[in-house]
Order: C-alpha cells, then structure tokens, then sequence
C-alpha cells in the first residue's frame, strides 16, 4: 500500500478520505498511510468542517456514507484518476513498464489463453511482476486495488473502463468416443435423447440456441453433471461423459487436436461472446498495464483460439 508520502499529486485529506472508504475503518487506513487513527479522524472531520457537511456518519463499529459523501466519493474518484492519468502519461514515454501487475481472470481463460502468452510477456517487458488472481466471482477491482480483469461477456460497471480484446463463439462438441457409443445428433431436438453437460447458476446457459429452416429456437437440454467451472466440463467431454457447449477460448485446442468435434454446426446459433481487458478509471495510463492490454489485443486478434 501507498503510505502518505507517496499519493503526489492528490490533495492529503481527499488522498486519507478515498482511503478510509478504501479499506472501511480509521485503523486500517492510518495502518496503510503510516498515519496514527487519530490523525485519519482528524482530517476527516477537517475536510467536513471545510465542506460544511457531514460526509461519514460514524458508530463504533461501522462507518458508513451520507448521502453528501457519496457525492464527493464520486468526485474524489474522478480527480484521483485524473491525476494518475495525467502523471502516466507524462512520465511514459521516457519510462520503461516496470512493476506489479494485478490481474483478476477467470480460471479457463487463465488457463487456456492468459497462461500461455505470459512468458513471451515477461521476456518483452522483464521489469514486469505479474501477479495472478484466478476466479468465477465478481471482484471489486477498485476497493481490491487490481489493475486488469479479463472476462468474457457483458460490461457490468459503467464506472470502470472497457477494452474489447477479441470476441469468442461457443461451440456444441462432444469426443469422439462419445460419439461412438451414443451416435451423432443431427438435429437440435436429438439432443432430449442424449446426456448433455450444462454450467450451473446460469439457466439460460442451458437453453442452446439454434436456428431451423430460418426460423430461430431454443432447446433446455438436461444431463446428470452440472458444473459451475468451465474447465471442468471441458474435462469430462474429453472423457466421454457427454455433450457441453463451450466457449471456443476453452475448447479450441481440443478441437483444433480432433479430441473433441463440433456438432450440430449447421444449426447452432454460436451467440459470440466478447472478451474484455477491464481497468479502473486512469489506470490504463499506466505503461505497465497500457502494454499487456496492447500485448493481449494483439494477440488475441492475429491467431484463432488455441
């Protein structure tokens, strides 16, 4: 964590205000600014006193905003980001990307896409330190202080900043083995007569989408595994326990190798699904997450998913 001596550029007691709200207590953020709580509490109630309002409504075990400091959070924000940005910039182009990069992904797309480009990365930009979250959950990657999360799908948080890095198809696939023992479907409504594997917490990604004869349908397939981790229902079509529909980003090198195969191709509505680098506000700016968000679009863009 930054202590106080290193936030240049942001004014002291909106620096210990975006901190506190940050960490939510007086305590951790004097521990992370190398203050005393005494001295957060101080500024705090000095920023309110200059403001002419209450900007915390404070208890012994909880601090919370009113609505008066929601308003300056959202501006203390703002003008942070600014600043960062406009520090970025100005320094880089003279400075080469060096430090910690944090970055939040979800596990098969870690996996299979991120992990494999990360040592040409390191080998371009040495200075670098990657540091890797992997998970299937929402993260907070302003209050968690991360600099990039790379999911597929909708953009959630208009406050944060979006980079399209590429889009992905899904694809209904099953291994050859299966396909031996159980036939070949060739038509959406021949998958009621087989075992289909589905992702769990997401109905609608057990409804397929197909089109027939130019007319668009659904079908809500149904099997005896439902999984909430994409990597491991790739895992189990490999096997030979069923058929899934998977993102290309997961199942591309399978398929590419022929231990899986595509089915229902002529049919299947692939409903691209698109990629995204998210950034907090102003911190794209910085050179080291500016270059692996560079590195990635490239890269994702000029080779087919693999």
């Amino acid at each position: 964590m930054k202590n106080i001596h290193q936030l240049a550029g942001i004014p002291i007691d909106m620096a210990i205000f975006l901190r506190v709200i940050e960490r939510g207590s007086f305590a951790r953020a004097a521990e992370d600014l190398g203050l005393t709580p005494s001295a957060v509490s101080k500024a705090i109630s000095r920023l309110e006193d200059r403001l002419g309002v209450r900007l915390l409504a404070r208890t012994t075990r909880n601090l919370t905003l009113t609505t008066e400091g929601g308003i300056y959070l959202k501006h203390a924000k703002d003008i942070a980001a600014a600043i960062e940005r406009a520090e970025a910039e100005t320094a880089s182009s003279s400075k080469t990307p060096s430090g910690p990069l944090r970055l939040t992904i979800a596990a098969a797309l870690a996996k299979h896409q991120i992990a494999p480009l990360l040592p040409e990365f390191l080998e371009r930009f040495p200075a670098i330190e990657v540091d890797l979250n992997i998970t299937e959950q929402h993260v907070d990657i302003i209050k968690e202080n991360y600099d990039i999360a790379i999911r597929p799908g909708a953009l959630i948080d208009s406050n944060l900043i979006g980079t399209k890095l590429a889009e992905a198809d899904r694809h209904i696939c099953a291994s050859p083995d299966y396909i031996a023992r159980h036939g070949r479907p060739q038509t959406p409504i021949d998958l009621r007569e087989h075992n289909c594997l589905t992702t769990s917490g997401f109905p609608t990604l057990s409804r397929w989408q197909f089109e027939l004869k130019g007319e668009p349908f659904s079908i809500d397939v149904t099997g005896n595994i439902k999984c909430d981790n994409t990597d491991l229902l790739l895992d189990l079509a490999l096997a030979g326990k069923g058929i899934t529909r998977l993102l290309e980003t997961v199942c591309g090198n399978a398929l590419q190798s022929g231990t899986l195969e595509i089915l229902l191709e002529q049919h299947h509505i692939a409903e691209p699904v698109p990629i995204w680098a998210i950034t907090p506000p102003g911190r794209l700016s910085l050179p080291r997450v500016r270059v692996f968000v560079d590195f990635l679009k490239n890269k994702f863009q000029n080779r087919p998913w693999s």
